[in-house]
């Protein structure tokens, strides 16, 4: 009854409380409307842990799912624009996206941004979010990206000032969010990214990838990162898990495990 009031649920949603909510949308233990509802309360703090889960979803499903609930979420642009300056790119890429999802004009500013940062995905992204929103406003910040360094930046800024300036908003959400490019370079940061969500849901992704066997280099680089997040981020289970890889086939595991356990 107390967690009913303003005050008292404040206290009680926590950033811990708030990760673990988000993960009940992959339960079936709670109605996925019921968990959306909840975050919806939390405001920005629920858009938050959301937005922390997306950075470290590994399936591509679970973008789906956590990416539309953001999209659902009313104090996601508000969060969206707390990564704008983020150092890692396909953060700033999320938000950007997410900040074309609000269809709002206010939004412009903030994507424009985006347009002048240092790597073409993200740009790419900020194309795509102004193409959304639409309008005059939108489409004269694209005239900037007509010289952009980027072919494909400009050849779909080109496609978009060229449908005209009274064309709809586009529909289509930028692809890229949900089936993420499957380098190592984007597949690391999100390993990174696991080691920083203190819940058990976590723990286990990182887990698998520590225990996936790998016939490439930079399937063999994945699991060593993700030896090493669950060690920083999950302590309790790393020595354990440590001790199962002690010996592993692959000799650049062996001799990371070896290292962590002297």
């Amino acid at each position: 009854a107390e967690v009913s009031t303003p005050a008292h649920f404040a206290k009680a949603a926590t950033p811990m409380a708030l990760q673990l909510i988000v993960e009940q949308l992959f339960e079936a233990t709670v109605a996925p409307d019921d968990v959306i509802a909840l975050l919806q309360r939390a405001g920005p703090a629920g858009a938050r842990a959301t937005f922390l889960q997306l950075l470290g979803a590994i399936d591509v499903g679970d973008r789906r799912t956590l990416y539309d609930v953001l999209a659902s979420l009313t104090a996601t642009a508000e969060v969206a624009r707390e990564y704008l300056t983020h150092d890692v790119w396909y953060v700033v890429r999320n938000a950007v996206c997410l900040l074309g999802e609000t269809r709002s004009p206010a939004a412009i500013g903030a994507i424009g941004l985006a347009l002048r940062h240092a790597d073409p995905r993200v740009r790419m992204a900020a194309v795509v979010s102004l193409g959304q929103i639409g309008g005059p406003v939108a489409l004269a910040r694209l005239e900037s990206v007509l010289f952009d360094t980027s072919a494909d930046v400009r050849t779909r800024a080109l496609s978009i000032v060229f449908a005209g300036p009274k064309s709809e908003p586009l529909p289509d959400r930028l692809v890229g969010v949900l089936y993420e490019e499957q380098v190592i370079e984007y597949q690391l940061e999100i390993v990174a990214a696991l080691g920083h969500l203190q819940t058990p849901r976590a723990r286990q992704r990182l887990q698998q990838v520590c225990e996936t066997t790998a016939n490439s280099f930079e399937g063999t680089a994945l699991r060593i990162a993700a030896i090493e997040a669950l060690r920083r981020g999950h302590p309790e289970v790393a020595d354990t898990m440590l001790l199962t890889l002690v010996d592993d086939p692959s000799p650049m595991v062996r001799e990371r495990v070896a290292s962590m356990l002297r």
